[in-house]
């Protein structure tokens, strides 16, 4: 039987409404590519030569945000930056 990708969910008209206390951010990357089925692009390399602490706990509060909205609250207080292109999310350190 032939394998059966996921289907691509269509995040361009999604809107998340979120609240996220004290939640380590590198769980929360993970967690929401996860749920919102992207593939996830994380350069952990640079990210440790850049010595940022995915452990690092972060809050947000977002309300009928885009998913680059959700993504820019959740990076706000950490030094990465976010980029989706359909269904794929890179996080890479903020130059």
């Amino acid at each position: 039987m032939p394998e059966h990708a996921p289907p691509k969910v269509d995040l361009a008209n999604k809107r998340f409404t979120i609240k996220v206390e004290n939640t380590p951010v590198g769980d929360l990357i993970h967690g929401l590519s996860l749920r919102l089925q992207l593939k996830l692009e994380m350069d952990e390399e640079a990210i440790r030569a850049a010595k940022i602490d995915l452990s690092k706990l972060v809050s947000f509060n977002v309300k009928d945000a885009t998913a680059d909205g959700l993504f820019e609250a959740l990076l706000k207080d950490v030094p990465l930056t976010h980029q989706l292109d359909g269904n794929i999310l890179t996080i890479v350190p903020k130059n």
